[in-house]
């Protein structure tokens, strides 16, 4: 069985990859509405940190393979 850290660790990996998700394609479409301008840059900004938060989140989730007492890799 899990311990409650193992699951609190899993559910804040689901919640950053979401958010990372969701600042991916928000960027991208505000990327593509505003045209060339501020709105452009701030999208690209909203995109390189949605995947930074992905790669973050998957390195972590990474980690979590050698949790002790974890049966179900």
């Amino acid at each position: 069985m899990n311990s409650p850290l193992f699951r609190l660790a899993s559910t804040c990996f689901t919640v950053s990859m979401m958010a990372g998700s969701a600042l991916l394609i928000s960027g991208f479409f505000l990327m593509v509405v505003t045209g060339y301008g501020f709105g452009f840059w701030a999208g690209v900004c909203a995109m390189f940190t949605g995947v930074t938060i992905c790669w973050l989140s998957l390195s972590a989730k990474h980690l979590l393979r050698w949790w002790p007492g974890r049966r179900d890799v």
